[in-house]
């Protein structure tokens, strides 16, 4: 279904990503892109400093920028609503092997009621949450949480920044982020690099 540009700005809606999918109306020309040169390692280094979110809501937090969506944001974000239609994020259960989903779903039914999926959840074609306890720099995870890795393999995950700390569901505003159409294409090739003037 397309959208309208004031259809976009006119929903909330559930997000499946908190970290982060974004949603936005789309603009209607891109200005001519300037160069960027290679971002160097001590650049990223400052910037995890520069933009870092530990301890903005205490040492024992496992949420991060979920703090930001209040109850009131909620409200707000509900506010904004002017149709009653809801879109879905979620995809259909791809099971065929491609070049864009190499693991796909393995669906067999075993009898009348019964059956079976088995899915390894990352690459491109299969929707999922990862939490904060998915990606850690050097052993290191958000909020300085560093698990024992034998632990976090008998306990099968982790104690801290789990999946389960977004058991709520994700409700706030939303902005639709249409990148292949401000470059005027119908997807973006691979290694296609996105900058802050795309946004």
């Amino acid at each position: 279904m397309k959208l309208s540009s004031t259809r976009v700005a006119a929903l909330a809606l559930v997000i499946a990503g908190a970290g982060i999918c974004g949603w936005g109306v789309v603009i209607a020309q891109r200005p001519a892109a300037p160069s960027h040169a290679p971002v160097s390692k001590e650049q990223i280094e400052k910037w995890k400093n520069e933009l870092s979110n530990w301890g903005r809501w205490g040492k024992d937090d496992e949420r991060g920028a979920l703090n930001l969506i209040t109850p009131a944001k909620r409200k707000q974000a509900a506010a904004l609503v002017k149709e009653g239609f809801t879109v879905s994020l979620a995809g259909d259960a791809d099971t065929v092997k491609a070049i864009d989903n190499p693991n796909p779903y393995d669906h067999k039914m075993l009898g009348i009621g019964s059956d079976y999926i088995g899915v390894a959840a990352h690459g491109w074609a299969h929707t999922h949450l990862d939490s904060l306890a998915h990606v850690n720099y050097g052993g290191v995870f958000y909020n300085g949480y560093k698990p024992d890795p034998k632990v976090v393999e008998q306990q099968t995950g982790h104690a801290k920044n789990s999946i389960s700390n977004m058991k709520n569901g994700i409700m706030t505003r939303g902005i639709l982020i249409d990148v292949p159409r401000v470059k005027g294409v119908p997807y973006l090739e691979p290694g296609t690099p996105m900058y802050a003037e795309d946004i």
